[in-house]
């Protein structure tokens, strides 16, 4: 049985290891891209992953279409193929932050936390 990554409570994998080099003022949202947001509710082109991290995301996602994969008992739920398309994938699954490193990171990049620390208020904390 593979670890249930919810009982690792900070980045446990290689998806952040340029991200806590960096100060957390360079995730910060400029003053005009805070007051478009509370003006407009909603911010777009804030750049979150860099290559590399899409590419260490894309190869955890790879592994979780392998139905028998290490983990498989941990998703909430898990669709291989949603679609009515013959020539269509939809991959539905909920979970991935339990199973692989790299997703469960996510949850504390701060090119995520920070920008939503100051549209949300406060600090902020992501489970899911």
């Amino acid at each position: 049985m593979t670890s249930d990554l919810t009982r690792q409570h900070h980045p446990v994998g290689q998806l952040l290891e340029d991200a806590v080099r960096d100060s957390l003022e360079a995730y910060r949202l400029s003053d005009e891209q805070v007051d478009f947001y509370q003006e407009q509710g909603y911010l777009a082109g804030i750049k979150i992953l860099d290559d590399r991290q899409l590419e260490l995301l894309r190869e955890e996602l790879g592994e979780f279409f392998q139905a028998d994969h290490p983990g498989q008992e941990l998703w909430y739920e898990y669709h291989s193929n949603e679609s009515t398309q013959p020539n269509q994938v939809l991959f539905h699954a909920l979970g991935a932050w339990r199973i692989g490193a790299g997703f469960h990171d996510l949850l504390w990049h701060p090119a995520f936390t920070v920008p939503a620390s100051q549209l949300l208020g406060g600090a902020v904390r992501f489970w899911h």
